[in-house]
């Protein structure tokens, strides 16, 4: 399963912008929760989006020679509050 942090310069992502495949051409972190994605589509349009952690899980990332759904990270123990 492919993580945030596995979308790099290169990485070919389904579900960006469009039913098409697009083209990382670089990225941006914000923190540690959020993804500046600047990307080619298919037709060479340049588009831009924020990827959160909680909301990248409609892209399927192509990885190599094979699609990929990113995973759903587990919290740790101290990002949980206490009462």
């Amino acid at each position: 399963m492919a993580r945030l942090e596995d979308i790099t310069k290169g990485t070919r992502l389904s579900g960006l912008s469009g039913p098409g495949i697009a083209t990382v051409e670089s990225v941006q972190w914000s923190g540690t929760q959020a993804l500046k994605v600047i990307f080619r589509q298919a037709d060479s349009q340049l588009g831009e989006r924020l990827l959160y952690r909680v909301s990248f899980f409609g892209l399927a990332f192509f990885i190599g020679k094979k699609w990929m759904k990113p995973m759903m990270e587990k919290k740790k123990d101290d990002d949980v509050e206490s009462t």
